[in-house]
């Protein structure tokens, strides 16, 4: 069957340049505003009106989706939610979208275009993968409402975040870093430190040009890239001290540096012969003795997974595979190429029947929709005494003492939430702005 067929046409009530109603065999369903300015990429608001006119929607679509609509879940408030989206053009007065929904974990996508001018629209089928967690989605959004972690017997009072206050640089900042009580931005050519109880700032480097920064834990330093209209250029900044760096012929400004800062691994790129695509060597600096190896093997690409000792370890990939086939160590001394595993990751949980089993042996009952997307690496220390987890993209304390869970903003704040080493600061982003707020336990 076509996508022709696998679509719901819908109608538009205008009620000014950003904001239109959605309606569906005569009754409103909701409302979009969009963002200001017509971005490529951004977030809309949408605020459902009637949930017996959500159920109406979700069926009709259902049956054009050739699915089963989702069951009814229990009964909350609805209330407004934001929806990701992308621009994709228009043809003649439509309007071509693309959603990005999520729910309990699960993700879909739909296309929603629509004519401001001719009063219609439409939701047209992505892929038919999408079709079961996108009726959920906005069943969730429509007609059930979003569940409210007050009736989570799981849940109680827990850290929270207080005296929010905006971040007071202009224009397009990048946050690079948190330190203890710091931040460190990029912000144009600049990289900007910001004390985060005083509110001050302090430059640390300053190019002409477009600025990155990484920072590399291991080594201490970092590494800036500033972009030019020839040639990239790729300095390190340590202690305070900035070096220019020459990368070797055919190789990107940029590399990652060992803990020691003796070595750099700078990546090559060839277009492959025998197949579409690219492949990349690895050039390994020596920057005491100025002597180099490269890892080159045929149009296998390689990519630094961590250091050691006696190496640098390096992942392998073959053709256009999105896996690693297999590691290798690259050695300092003789420039060999040998066979190794990578570092296991140190999880602060595991998962064993049905339960969160903390490293202090707290077991923590999980839903059946957490089962079915929970992962140990969805979870990070804040302090000695919280785990922070991302569940379903929302972070949710953990107290490790007790397995007590608590969810520090409301449900349907959508910030994104930085934790800040030290635990008594987060940095959070909005839709246009950078805030800073104190944790109190």
């Amino acid at each position: 069957m076509s996508a022709d067929d696998h679509r719901l046409g819908l109608e538009l009530v205008v009620v000014d340049a950003r904001t239109f109603e959605v309606h569906h065999g005569g009754a409103r369903v909701f409302t979009v505003v969009m963002p200001a300015g017509a971005p490529e990429f951004g977030t809309l608001r949408l605020t459902p009106h009637d949930r017996c006119a959500g159920q109406a929607l979700i069926s009709s679509l259902a049956q054009a989706l050739e699915v089963d609509a989702p069951s009814t879940g229990p009964q909350v408030a609805l209330s407004s939610v934001y929806v990701d989206f992308t621009s994709l053009g228009r043809e003649g007065g439509l309007v071509l979208t693309k959603w990005f929904l999520r729910v309990d974990g699960q993700e879909s996508e739909v296309y929603f275009n629509f004519d401001l001018g001719q009063g219609t629209a439409e939701f047209l089928e992505k892929d038919a993968e999408y079709a079961e967690p996108l009726l959920r989605s906005l069943a969730r959004m429509l007609r059930d409402g979003e569940p409210s972690l007050a009736s989570d017997p799981r849940f109680s009072s827990g850290p929270r975040f207080e005296n929010e206050r905006p971040v007071k640089l202009h224009g397009r900042l990048v946050l690079n870093q948190l330190f203890e009580n710091e931040a460190v931005f990029t912000l144009g050519g600049r990289l900007l430190s910001l004390d985060l109880t005083a509110g001050s700032t302090r430059e640390l480097a300053h190019f002409d040009g477009a600025l990155s920064a990484r920072w590399s834990e291991a080594a201490r330093c970092w590494q800036l890239t500033v972009a030019s209209e020839e040639v990239d250029a790729f300095w390190l900044l340590e202690e305070e001290e900035l070096t220019l760096i020459e990368p070797p012929p055919g190789c990107r400004a940029g590399a990652s540096i060992s803990p020691d800062r003796r070595w750099l691994a700078f990546a090559r790129w060839h277009d492959a012969t025998s197949r579409r695509g690219r492949y990349s060597e690895i050039v390994l600096v020596d920057r005491q003795r100025g002597a180099t190896f490269n890892a080159l093997d045929g149009e296998r690409s390689f990519h630094v997974v961590e250091w050691r000792p006696r190496g640098v370890v390096l992942s392998v990939f073959e053709g256009i595979e999105r896996r690693a086939t297999k590691w290798v160590l690259l050695d300092f001394e003789t420039g060999a190429l040998t066979s190794t595993e990578p570092t296991a990751p140190r999880h602060e949980v595991t998962l064993e029947d049905e339960h969160l089993v903390l490293r202090s042996g707290v077991r923590v009952a999980l839903t059946p929709a957490e089962l079915e997307v929970v992962k140990p690496e969805h979870f990070s220390v804040a302090s000695p005494r919280f785990l922070a987890w991302n569940r379903f993209d929302a972070l949710v304390f953990v107290d490790v003492e007790t397995g007590r869970l608590s969810a520090p903003l409301a449900q349907g704040d959508r910030r994104s939430v930085r934790l800040v080493p030290g635990f008594r600061h987060v940095v959070l982003r909005d839709e246009a702005r950078w805030l800073v707020a104190d944790v109190v336990l």
